[in-house]
């Protein structure tokens, strides 16, 4: 809540819990609240409104003068009830709040309507540099204000994530007597108010730390009713999945399903419901498959059965209705795996049913790959093997080498940092970072609360922090980051050196077939392809053809992603770097497609010297957005953008667009905006040869040539600029060809 001209201050806490009551209210419960009056004084002695002005703008020069010439008593220094200590806290002035402490403020003071002390103002704008430096001088973190408020409770309300998890291992795990289930006078805890506000990851780390999902406020809302009123399906997945009382009703005696109605939230509440194996009504489902082993199972091997059907039904219809039917099955067959199949694998950190996240992408590589083989042995072989030998000893080996890497790439390692949840260790790499000044989102993963190394990120698949994570790829079923990179590149252009070969011997089976087609009696001529090879196999061998169709439109595909791959080899970066590019393009000009998360961060001021930054503060507060609740034309607009990610589309006009004017951006010919742009630390890197030695060889410089180049290493050292370094620990970049880059 902002500050009046004259410097009187409210509750915050005490504005939102009406928000809060308010809420509750709109969904149809009992009572009302009214937000308390600000306070506020007009006779301000002239000394103390100075001295007060100079602690809002961080005047260090000036507070020092009036405190060391006894010109302010630092603990008599109220001016409407809002000491200087506590101004100092809400500004997030460090140097003043530190100076003043060292000086003998006390940081127990209550002051305002709620006699709220400096931490709790500290904590409710989610300032972790002072609540620490408090902490340190003697601040009480058991002290409540008269709302019944403790510092758990304005740190949720703070919403900034970094905050939570330091209260909950410096506060709460520190033996202060202070539970995580703390109630305030209406009964509210940190996990109701966390549900309410939307934040998941708070939700998560307070779900961890014990907190009591079946407790109530005073109008009977649990933490699923709040939940529902904040509108996250993440908050909601984790509450139900934790065991919360959807059936519990409140002073309105309305359930979770009332309350989802009358909130408009319905078709979200029952998503989550079912995504936890219950049905509309919240009744548990029997699952068709009680291992989630044999799920994957029968995932991984469905693409199979899709292609013998396919296979055969080529063999006696036509081809117009061959594609039609098999087109119908698939889709068939994927709504059959997502209603009864997908329900049976693991639900923990996961929010929504998609395959991507399966087996059935890995399956419908190596079935494809499987008929590759047995079409080639079967047809193209016999027909091909006196005039093209070479060509088939070449696709004999690429099929060799295609299953060995697509073996390796799915037990890969893509470079998991190991983790070490212990109390002590979680504590100290929080330590170190304060003390560096580097306890933001940029160098903290709040995922697994370790320190975040340049480059690196947390990939829900693995569960863990990835060095130079790269993406996720379905067709193998893994991560890909800093120690199977170079080998996944090696996979891809093995794959498309081998479908090339594919389509040029299919291409050669029909031309060298077409002399016995033309005999057939009631040749037919082709309508759809003027081309006389293509016509000929279409009508005569429709099975081999459309395995044809489905390998060169695999080829064109993974023809792009190479390309796009190459660009970021070139270039030095990955492909979240990518990203962060098509995101800055399009802050540019503002502009962009309909999202399925919406991060909101609440950014400090960098340009005041006396503020510690601290980064994106706030927990990404992420509304997932169902597709069937969206406007016709917003849908078409979100399952386009979802297509075009999935595909790497997004990636290619980017590339396609950069590979032409990146010129302009890498000689600092760039427009105002881009001035103070991310972009600048990815783009402006070394030259391209650099860049290509950094990926393609090991740091091994004592082994031979061609050992660095085909073999990846097994250790998290590897090139960046030339010099070795160790992506485990990377918190710095080497200097670059004379220009030294920022640290994380």
């Amino acid at each position: 809540m902002p500050a009046s001209h004259n410097g009187s201050m409210g509750n915050p806490v005490d504005e939102t819990g009406a928000v809060f009551d308010a809420a509750q209210d709109n969904a149809g419960a009992l009572g009302s609240s009214e937000m308390q009056p600000l306070n506020s004084e007009s006779d301000i002695e002239f000394v103390i409104d100075i001295f007060i002005q100079a602690v809002k703008d961080g005047n260090l020069k000036v507070v020092k003068e009036m405190v060391e010439s006894g010109a302010i008593d630092i603990n008599n220094d109220c001016i409407d009830e809002i000491p200087g200590l506590h101004w100092a806290c809400i500004k997030n002035r460090f140097s003043v709040a530190e100076f003043l402490v060292l000086r003998g403020a006390n940081p127990n003071q209550t002051a305002g309507s709620e006699s709220a002390t400096a931490l709790h103002w500290a904590a409710r704008y989610g300032h972790v540099y002072i609540v620490d430096l408090l902490l340190k001088h003697g601040a009480d973190p058991t002290l409540i204000d008269k709302q019944g408020l403790n510092i758990i409770h304005f740190s949720v309300y703070s919403s900034n994530i970094l905050l939570v998890v330091y209260v909950l291992y410096f506060v709460v795990n520190n033996n202060n007597n202070i539970d995580i289930d703390s109630k305030d006078k209406n009964n509210r805890t940190p996990l109701l108010w966390a549900a309410y506000q939307g934040d998941f990851l708070t939700v998560e780390l307070l779900l961890k730390f014990g907190a009591t999902v079946a407790l109530t406020d005073n109008r009977g809302f649990n933490a699923l009713h709040c939940a529902i009123i904040g509108g996250d399906q993440r908050v909601i997945c984790d509450l139900i999945l934790d065991g919360a009382n959807f059936y519990e009703r409140n002073n309105q005696k309305q359930d979770c399903f009332d309350l989802a109605e009358g909130m408009g939230m319905k078709s979200l509440f029952e998503q989550a419901l079912q995504h936890h194996g219950y049905d509309r009504l919240g009744n548990p489902k029997d699952k068709l498959i009680k291992k989630s082993s044999h799920a994957q199972f029968i995932t991984f091997f469905s693409p199979f059965l899709l292609m013998v059907y396919t296979y055969l039904i080529s063999l006696v219809l036509s081809p117009v209705l061959a594609i039609l039917l098999s087109l119908l099955v698939t889709v068939v067959t994927v709504n059959s795996l997502k209603k009864f199949v997908l329900p049976s694998l693991p639900r923990r950190k996961t929010y929504k049913v998609s395959l991507t996240r399966t087996t059935f992408f890995s399956g419908l590589f190596l079935s494809t790959f499987c008929f590759l083989i047995f079409v080639w042995t079967k047809k193209l072989y016999p027909y091909s093997v006196y005039d093209y030998i070479m060509k088939n000893v070449q696709f004999l080996v690429t099929s060799l080498l295609t299953f060995i890497l697509f073996l390796k790439l799915v037990r890969s390692d893509p470079g998991c940092l190991k983790t070490d949840d212990s109390l002590i260790s979680i504590q100290e790499t929080i330590k170190q970072l304060i003390q560096l000044g580097k306890f933001d989102r940029e160098n903290f993963c709040v995922e697994t609360l370790e320190r975040k190394p340049l480059r690196s990120k947390f990939s829900p698949f693995s569960g863990a922090l990835v060095a130079r994570y790269d993406h996720f790829c379905p067709w193998v079923y893994n991560d890909i980051g800093l120690k199977n990179h170079k080998l996944f590149l090696f996979f891809a252009l093995t794959v498309q050196y081998h479908m090339f070969l594919f389509m040029w011997l299919c291409l050669a089976y029909f031309k060298r077939t077409n002399h016995i087609y033309e005999q057939v009696d009631g040749y037919a001529r082709c309508a759809l392809f003027k081309n006389e090879t293509l016509c000929k196999g279409s009508n005569y061998d429709p099975s081999t053809f459309f395995l044809f169709i489905w390998v060169s439109v695999n080829f064109l595909w993974l023809g792009a992603m190479l390309i796009v791959q190459c660009f970021q080899i070139l270039k030095g970066i990955t492909v979240p770097e990518l990203f962060i590019l098509i995101k800055e393009e399009r802050r540019a000009k503002s502009f962009s497609l309909i999202p399925f998360e919406k991060p909101i961060y609440s950014m400090a001021s960098s340009e005041d010297n006396d503020m510690r930054s601290e980064g994106a503060i706030g927990t990404t507060v992420t509304h997932t957005i169902s597709i069937d609740g969206l406007e016709p034309r917003n849908r078409r607009h979100a399952i386009l953008d979802a297509c075009f990610s999935m595909f790497g589309i997004n990636q290619c006009l980017v590339t396609i667009k950069e590979m032409v004017g990146i010129s302009h951006l890498l000689h600092g010919e760039v427009q105002q905006q881009h001035q103070k742009s991310m972009l600048r630390r990815f783009l402006v890197t070394n030259h391209w040869r650099t860049n290509l030695t950094d990926f393609w060889l090991n740091s091994d410089v004592t082994a031979p040539l061609w050992q660095r180049f085909f073999y990846s290493s097994d250790t998290s050292k590897a090139m960046l600029g030339g010099i070795e370094v160790d992506y485990y620990e990377l918190y710095e970049y080497p200097a670059r060809e004379g220009e030294v880059l920022c640290s994380n």
